[in-house]
């Protein structure tokens, strides 16, 4: 299973770390040039999405109405 969040470091833009989505291609500051900080903010997205994706299978994707 791959990712749906990558990161990577803009050195251009003083070296801090992005995040980019891969379904959209749109890409987001973390706001942070550590590290740890910034792959575990990516985790937490990654999670997040996989959370998603699961309970769009157990709806078996049909929308839900009220």
């Amino acid at each position: 299973m791959s990712h749906r969040y990558r990161i990577f470091r803009n050195v251009a833009r003083g070296g801090g770390f992005y995040v980019e989505d891969t379904d959209t291609g749109k890409q987001q500051s973390l706001r942070t040039k550590q590290k740890s900080e910034a792959e575990r903010l990516v985790n937490v997205r990654n999670e997040a999405a996989r959370i998603g994706r699961a309970k769009m299978g157990e709806l078996g994707g049909a929308s839900v109405g009220f």
